[in-house]
């Protein structure tokens, strides 16, 4: 967490939370969170630099999290929106999430070839690669969280504009 701002703009307990009988999911009902997050940087591994200028709202609702309206910067990429929503808190927790994003494809490339073993085969062709232009990514994703991510329904659609890949030398304009 690299500067911004988080400013808790609503914070209500109700109900009896310290009853020890309670299951957790029990507790949560009664708790309602709401507040803002307004440029926030954040580091991420395999970028060079942090995820910058990232704002958002973000709500904890009868057992349901959402974060909405999360534009930022990666690189010289943009991320004009991504929503998640977590239902089920926190015992049988299912979420949805949307995203847009704007990204630098050489950028892109590099973080790719930064989660690839150096050593392997696709590591030494992204080694040898440089790309150019701009990737437009919308994806959609759903699952459970109930034993880890996992997606049970995703989709998505990349496209490149103005886009050139190179290999050794060996130009292909797209």
């Amino acid at each position: 967490f690299l500067g911004g701002s988080v400013t808790i703009e609503k914070l209500l307990a109700a109900g009896p939370l310290g009853n020890p009988g309670k299951s957790p999911r029990d507790k949560l009902q009664g708790i309602t969170v709401e507040a803002a997050i307004d440029g926030v940087s954040l580091p991420y591994p395999g970028l060079k630099r942090p995820m910058e200028d990232i704002s958002a709202s973000v709500s904890l609702r009868n057992k349901v999290l959402r974060v909405s309206k999360i534009p930022g910067r990666v690189g010289r990429g943009r991320l004009p929106g991504l929503n998640a929503t977590v239902s089920g808190l926190p015992v049988a927790a299912s979420y949805e999430l949307t995203a847009d994003a704007a990204l630098d494809v050489n950028e892109t490339l590099g973080i790719v070839s930064s989660a690839v073993k150096s050593s392997g085969a696709m590591g030494k062709f992204l080694s040898r690669s440089e790309a150019h232009g701009e990737m437009r990514v919308k994806a959609e994703a759903s699952g459970s969280l109930k034993n880890g991510l996992s997606a049970a329904a995703y989709s998505a659609t990349a496209e490149v504009t103005g886009g050139s890949f190179a290999y050794r030398g060996l130009p292909l304009k797209l």
